[in-house]
């Protein structure tokens, strides 16, 4: 989770919203960027 907590953290984010937006687009981005591995997790096959 943290490499995803870091691709968020970029100036361009932090400087473009507000602190309470920035938490809720990055509580967001997080939370779609773990949905979207599990899902590439259960569509590789197993022993490759």
């Amino acid at each position: 989770m943290k490499i995803y907590m870091n691709i968020s953290r970029i100036p361009e984010n932090r400087n473009h919203y507000s602190e309470k937006d920035y938490r809720n687009a990055e509580r967001k981005f997080l939370k779609y960027s773990l949905e979207q591995r599990k899902i590439e997790m259960e569509e590789e096959p197993l022993g490759e």
